[in-house]
């Protein structure tokens, strides 16, 4: 008797099983992979030459495209396309398209990014129009008023924080939610208003290219009184005045004043080539508040000038640094050293991150930078001997320059590269891993 034929599947049917399929991930777990896949918006180190933004849109819109998977997927990604919002301030014709994200699921926005889109550094660039402040305003008012933003980005000319009233008006709901606030090239009377509003509830400030506008150099800098939740400050290129600075610090850390602040203190640290901070204006940072003291994190990359006097910073200087940092945990210092260095790190450190770069912009081979690392190994190695580390990594950062030096046969000649032994021998043997990473501007 011949064999009966079943009859196929049907398309529904078929329809059905692969749907299953794609919900048998539980939703918690699918929630983590979509935040993992999701792109980020990450402004680039040169915004004069590109905008970052149409890149991340095209990006974006693909990843949205996961939602046609079935209905339990589009429910589930649907809070996760919306978490990041990224507003093109300028031109106008971008702030109109842009705005429209808003229309749907801005109430799960958790981080806000207002990019000013035309050419960063162009002096030509138009002037702010009231027609896109008060859109953008009215935008964020009626869409974002229950939104949980925890951060607030602010790239050029924003719209944002123009006034003290700025927050109250468009975002009132704004203090009690934000922890983050990033500011790119910023003028001292926005950093001011936005610190006014929101400064009492961050715990992290990043200020890239803050700056004094010339009419208003000798005029107020209004701050709250204490940010005390503020545990980590970023402070990136720019020229404060360094009575700014030194207010801007006074307002955290840990005081006998205040109980809140001593909950709450200052635990990371970076100041990256701010032409006005120099060797005394960092130890007086670090001394206010008792800052020092308590940070277990600090990242200081010197400019490589300071103004003024134009003048490079002393190699002893990371030795008063580290002498005034006790519970370090993390120390980066991306600048020449002495040898003395290692016999003052602190016992607690288990990070150190030091640089090798020359080239015409930083410094030249001719300079020593080299040898002041890579010829002070024997300085590690005898520090290792007289005391208790709890080094755990130490990380070099070079430059390509270095890279292509490190590769020529001048170099497997030279005395360098016994002293790269030398290094090495010296962290076997305190068990400490050598991690060598490229520098980045």
């Amino acid at each position: 008797m011949p064999p009966t034929l079943q009859p196929l599947p049907s398309l529904d049917a078929l329809n059905v099983v692969e749907q299953n399929a794609a919900e048998r991930i539980p939703a918690e777990i699918l929630i983590d992979i979509f935040t993992y896949i999701r792109p980020v918006y990450k402004c680039s180190r040169h915004r004069w030459i590109r905008s970052d933004t149409p890149s991340y849109k095209v990006a974006l819109a693909r990843f949205a495209r996961l939602r046609l998977v079935s209905r339990f997927w589009n429910q589930t990604i649907t809070p996760v396309i919306h978490s990041e919002a990224v507003i093109s301030t300028l031109p106008i014709e971008a702030l109109l398209k842009s705005l429209k994200f808003l229309d749907h699921g801005a109430e799960h926005i958790k981080s806000l990014i207002l990019v000013d889109d035309t050419v960063f550094y162009n002096t030509g660039k138009p002037g702010i129009s009231r027609e896109a402040k008060e859109l953008l305003a009215q935008s964020l008012s009626s869409k974002c008023s229950s939104s949980n933003i925890q951060t607030m980005e602010c790239y050029g000319i924003s719209h944002a924080f123009l006034k003290w009233a700025w927050i109250p008006k468009t975002l009132p709901n704004l203090p009690s939610t934000t922890k983050n606030l990033v500011l790119r090239r910023v003028s001292t009377p926005t950093l001011s208003h936005a610190l006014i509003s929101l400064g009492r509830s961050i715990q992290r400030l990043e200020v890239h290219s803050w700056y004094i506008p010339p009419e208003l150099r000798y005029g107020p800098f209004h701050l709250p009184t204490e940010m005390p939740l503020l545990q980590d400050i970023t402070l990136v290129n720019g020229s404060p005045s360094p009575m700014e600075i030194q207010k801007l610090f006074s307002r955290v850390g840990n005081t006998r004043k205040s109980a809140s602040r001593h909950n709450f203190p200052l635990r990371s640290l970076t100041l990256k080539n701010v032409a006005t901070i120099g060797v005394e204006e960092t130890l007086s940072i670090l001394r206010t508040n008792s800052i020092g003291k308590n940070i277990v994190s600090l990242f200081l990359e010197p400019p490589l000038f300071l103004q003024p006097p134009r003048q490079y910073w002393p190699t002893a200087y990371p030795i008063a640094i580290v002498k005034e940092c006790p519970s370090l945990v993390k120390f980066s210092y991306l600048f020449p050293i002495k040898k003395d260095l290692f016999v003052h790190l602190p016992p607690t450190l288990r990070h150190l991150h030091l640089a090798i770069i020359f080239n015409q912009h930083r410094f030249p081979m001719s300079s020593g930078r080299e040898d002041s690392l890579i010829g002070n190994a024997a300085g590690f190695a005898e520090a290792v001997e007289v005391r208790q580390y709890s080094l755990e990594k130490l990380q070099i950062s070079t430059c390509h320059e270095y890279r292509q030096y490190r590769q020529s046969s001048s170099y497997r000649d030279s005395t360098t590269s016994g002293q790269h032994s030398a290094l090495q021998e010296a962290c076997d043997s305190a068990g400490v891993t050598l991690l060598w990473t490229e520098y980045e501007e």
